[in-house]
């Protein structure tokens, strides 16, 4: 068999044109196993989700691309050994999967920082990063900006440009959310829930934001050990 058939047989040959070339066959081998929704028995069904299905993967595909050539770059990884690392095979088809189901950047984003951490010298066990993915894929963009918010809120504050709570001796957690975010004001019964969603997956340490506590108390993060890893995880580390 020729080298060039040989290529076309296997998904993830490196192809011979460049190096820089690597990191988009490794995302286009990745992507290609996802399956593309559409049948004979559903072509309104096909005809109404094909192409923002196709436009969602090629830009996935172009984004993990970038994304491995900069770790090349960027941290001297080899796109070689990664394309032979049965882990890093399976987060990045785990997230592209994830990817393909949103349209949400802050979710996109986090898959692909997600990505990027995930071939970092780090203590985080396979197990515990699909777990992470999977977490990610339930979530919306507001369990990610909560957690972030919590996490630090006078650096959040600083960071945004945006004053918290003013003069306040006593108050709750609610009280710095919707100094954060105004556009919640009305809506209670959303954030609770978002709320509720961390605490279950243990990513808060507080399990309702209407309990009282002094100003100071109010502006002392809120993310648990683990919450605090899974934002490391999904956030950029350059």
């Amino acid at each position: 068999m020729s080298e060039e058939s040989d290529s076309r047989t296997h998904n993830l040959v490196v192809p011979k044109t460049s190096k820089g070339d690597v990191g988009h066959a490794i995302a286009k081998g990745v992507i290609g196993s996802v399956p593309v929704l559409g049948s004979a028995g559903a072509e309104l069904f096909s005809f109404v989700v094909s192409a923002p299905i196709e436009k969602r993967r090629n830009e996935w595909m172009e984004q993990v691309g970038e994304r491995l050539r900069t770790l090349e770059s960027d941290r001297g990884l080899s796109l070689e050994e990664l394309q032979q690392d049965e882990e890093f095979i399976d987060m990045l088809i785990q997230a592209s999967t994830i990817a393909l189901r949103t349209s949400q950047q802050e979710k996109r984003e986090a898959l692909l920082n997600a990505i990027s951490n995930s071939t970092s010298s780090t203590s985080i066990q396979s197990a515990i990063k699909q777990m992470y993915l999977r977490l990610i894929d339930d979530f919306n963009e507001w369990h990610i900006r909560l957690l972030k918010l919590f996490s630090n809120p006078p650096q959040w504050f600083s960071e945004h440009g945006v004053k918290p709570p003013q003069n306040i001796t006593m108050g709750s957690l609610e009280l710095v959310l919707k100094a954060a975010y105004p556009e919640l004001i009305t809506k209670r019964a959303f954030y609770d829930q978002v709320w509720r969603d961390l605490n279950v997956a243990g990513l808060v340490s507080t399990d309702s934001l209407q309990g009282g506590m002094s100003g100071q108390g109010m502006m002392q993060l809120r993310a648990s050990e683990r919450g605090k890893e899974f934002l490391w995880f999904i956030q950029s580390q350059s």
